[in-house]
């Protein structure tokens, strides 16, 4: 065996014992940090529920409440994710479902569209004030809704005119 070999060979040695001792401390220290995090998570737990008493102990008004309450709200959906276009059971709306809604038009730059329903622009996850639908998707030729109150979805068609 030739010295530069040699070399070679106590160099990785060295190596291997340390990375041992260091995986021997890492260890031993993991057992003390995760004391550290539980009395850390039971500090702000009681500190938690502290607050969470003293914000019931306040007079509030209403609609300090009604803010307090919907940002303990969870989300709904993701905001950051678009719903799906292919959505299943929808259905095209009859005469008789419109009243009054007219999708006269769409608006698409990028990959963010607008649908002109009764000469307002909705995008999607917009409610219509009128019937209380939510837009799910807009395409070109009919902008899909779903009606919380049927717990339907349905196909409002493009009609290219105002009612």
């Amino acid at each position: 065996m030739t010295l530069r070999e040699k070399i070679l060979l106590g160099s990785m040695g060295v190596a291997i014992v340390g990375a041992g001792i260091q995986y021997a401390l890492d260890l031993m220290l993991s057992a003390d940090i995760s004391q550290k995090e539980t009395d850390t998570l039971q500090q702000a737990r009681s500190v938690s529920g502290e607050v969470s008493a003293a914000l019931q102990s306040l007079s509030i008004s209403e609609g300090q409440r009604y803010i307090l309450a919907a940002a303990l709200r969870p989300a709904s959906r993701n905001p950051f994710q678009l719903p799906d276009a292919n959505l299943p059971n929808t259905r095209i709306a009859q005469p008789s479902d419109l009243s009054g809604m007219a999708y006269s038009g769409y608006i698409q730059v990028g990959k963010t569209a607008l649908a002109i329903i009764g000469g307002l622009e909705y995008g999607v996850g917009d409610t219509l004030p009128n019937s209380g639908d939510v837009v799910r998707a807009i395409r070109a030729d009919g902008v899909i809704l779903y009606s919380p109150s049927r717990n339907t979805e349905w196909t409002l068609p493009y009609t290219g005119d105002d009612l």
